[in-house]
């Protein structure tokens, strides 16, 4: 007999609630298969934030479960709404990632995601055992003291119609007409690789807005500082968006140098070298997220997470790494 998640909810006494649709180019919950991914959320409710401040200067980690509960809350709302209106299709919650906006010396921060592993145990039972990393945050969007992002696997939907096959549109033909040159791309120096592909899935490693000219040339970065000291987020999106071709340069090499077989952009997650009181950083990642809209269109809306950092490599402003899934050859 199959578990009746949604009588659960109700016996537990939660009430799901409205989570709003966000402002730009990016989407709350992208399936692949049966993989939900469920971009990052926050303790809002309908864009009215319930949570605010640091775990370990406004609030314990203990204090912090409150939040990371209510977010889960949100998580689940946005799942059940891109379900049909059930939880009940649910398989098991794959993969929590936390993100606890923590002062510095605070290195037991990671308590307070047990406010969302709980529920998920409470709500799921077996079913709800997740994988789970907890990340202290030196800056949080709104301040926001934990934001959580999902990955879910999902029964198939017995009533979604079958899939024809469409004809595939010209992405490649759309980065001409939008001026957006591609460039080559340059092996890592270590035991890494820019590109993995398992099944449809391709995983995209770290980019920052580097361009590399040619053999003998050197590579040539394109931005460098903090933002919210040596640029405003607005600024910073042109430091995404050239990323963000940095990225797809390296999925049309990996594609054999078309972008024609890309079904979706699933996931983007970009890493902001933000100072500590700058909590609107994120608004630097709606280069990438716009780029990859005007290009791809509704397969370009992706779920997103921007996260916070104290530092990156070189001083690069914004690095992105991306999930795309893709047409078989």
């Amino acid at each position: 007999m199959k578990p009746d998640y949604d009588a659960k909810l109700r016996e537990l006494g939660i009430e799901l609630y409205v989570v709003g649709e966000p402002r730009t180019g990016y989407t709350k919950a992208v399936q692949t298969g049966n993989l939900v991914y469920l971009a990052g959320h926050g303790p809002f409710d309908n864009h009215v934030q319930r949570y605010k401040g640091k775990v370990g200067i406004d609030l314990t980690p203990e204090e912090g479960k409150a939040a990371a509960r209510f977010t889960t809350i949100g998580c689940l709302s946005t799942l059940h709404k891109h379900l049909g209106g059930s939880l009940n299709r649910i398989k098991r919650i794959v993969r929590v990632t936390s993100y606890v906006n923590a002062a510095p010396d605070c290195d037991e921060y990671f308590w307070a995601t047990d406010g969302c592993s709980d529920l998920l145990k409470e709500l799921f039972g077996e079913a709800g055992h997740h994988t789970r990393m907890s990340i202290g945050c030196s800056v949080i969007p709104r301040q926001v003291p934990v934001a959580i992002d999902m990955i879910v696997e999902v029964e198939p939907d017995p009533n979604e119609p079958k899939k024809t096959v469409t004809e595939m549109p010209d992405y490649d033909a759309r980065l001409k007409e939008l001026g957006v040159e591609l460039y080559p791309v340059k092996t890592p120096r270590t035991g890494y690789t820019p590109a993995v592909q398992t099944g449809n899935l391709v995983y995209l490693s770290g980019h920052g807005p580097f361009r590399d000219d040619g053999p003998g040339k050197p590579r040539f970065q394109a931005y460098t500082g903090k933002v919210g000291v040596d640029m405003t987020p607005q600024e910073a999106q042109a430091c995404s968006r050239f990323s963000c071709i940095g990225i797809l340069s390296t999925l049309s090499d990996h594609l054999g140098g078309s972008l024609n077989r890309v079904r979706r952009i699933v996931r983007v997650t970009s890493y902001v070298n933000a100072a500590p009181d700058c909590d609107l950083y994120f608004f630097s990642s709606d280069g990438a997220s716009d780029l990859l809209k005007e290009i791809f269109g509704e397969a370009g809306n992706h779920a997103r997470m921007s996260i916070g950092t104290s530092v990156n490599p070189t001083q690069v402003p914004v690095a992105l790494d991306m999930i795309v899934e893709v047409a078989p050859e």
